[in-house]
């Protein structure tokens, strides 16, 4: 589990050791919180797992989206 994981995030964060915190989240664990995928695939997996449950989302990537890119996962939300 992530019995005590809280605690430490919290300690790291608090000395600045960000590089740290991100050592100790696994895949599991981040795809718990997020949708990770590639970008041709990012507007599928959303609507798999949020469809009929919200009727909005932030969209936050580590890069800027071109137009085309985000044309299709708006595309692919709408079904």
């Amino acid at each position: 589990g992530w019995s005590g994981l809280s605690e430490r995030l919290h300690d790291l964060s608090t000395r600045g050791a960000w590089e740290e915190m991100g050592d100790l989240i696994d895949d599991e664990m981040l795809e718990a919180f997020a949708v990770v995928a590639e970008p041709d695939e990012v507007g599928r997996r959303l609507l798999q797992r949020y469809g009929g449950l919200v009727t909005r989302l932030g969209l936050y990537t580590p890069y800027l989206l071109d137009d085309e890119t985000r044309r299709r996962i708006v595309s692919d939300l709408r079904g």
